[in-house]
């Protein structure tokens, strides 16, 4: 029991700092602040802004596109900004890897796989949200043929298991703030 504890709070501690650096390191500053929205209640028919996240740098780097919702709360989280700037510092993990994301939201780490060289990414939300879906395929356009090509958005409900979901079959999933609490 006393090997498992010790070896629990060494893999903890090794990722507190591997996540450390990566918060150090990140060129994308709202992964240090509070959300904020596109547009506050006054103007909500004007709610939905675009945002860039850059991994790497300006040479050879990645720009991801997104689009954000005061109405839909749909937001780019920090976790999903930390859980991109991961997988970029470490592509070797997505290339040519079917990839599901759970709870994909605005799409930033699934649209980052599109990039780094996975073979085909899925990008999954709550079905009872039709217009975070659609918004999801309209940000996979944003982003370029290469990731239209790779990328599906997927309605999905836990729990529920359909033929379609069962096919699936990815080598890796990956999540970031998949709970939510209306």
């Amino acid at each position: 029991l006393n090997f498992c504890k010790t070896r629990n709070i060494m893999a903890h501690t090794q990722f507190s700092a591997a996540m450390t650096a990566i918060l150090h390191q990140t060129n994308n500053n709202s992964i240090h602040q509070e959300p904020h929205f596109a547009e506050k209640k006054k103007n909500l028919h004007r709610n939905v802004s675009k945002k860039k996240f850059s991994f790497g740098s300006k040479d050879n780097g990645v720009t991801i596109t997104v689009k954000e919702s005061y109405i839909s709360m749909n937001h780019v989280w920090p976790s999903a900004i930390l859980l991109s700037e991961y997988l970029y510092s470490k592509p070797n993990i997505i290339n040519n890897e079917t990839i599901l994301e759970l709870g994909t939201g605005c799409g930033l780490p699934s649209f980052l796989c599109c990039k780094l060289g996975a073979d085909r990414v899925y990008g999954s939300d709550a079905t009872k949200f039709p217009n975070l879906l659609k918004n999801l395929e309209e940000c996979a356009e944003l982003n370029g043929d290469d990731t239209k090509e790779i990328f599906t958005c997927i309605g999905l409900t836990w729990g529920r298991f359909t033929k379609e979901t069962i096919k699936l079959r990815p080598s890796l999933i990956i999540a970031a703030d998949i709970f939510y609490d209306e």
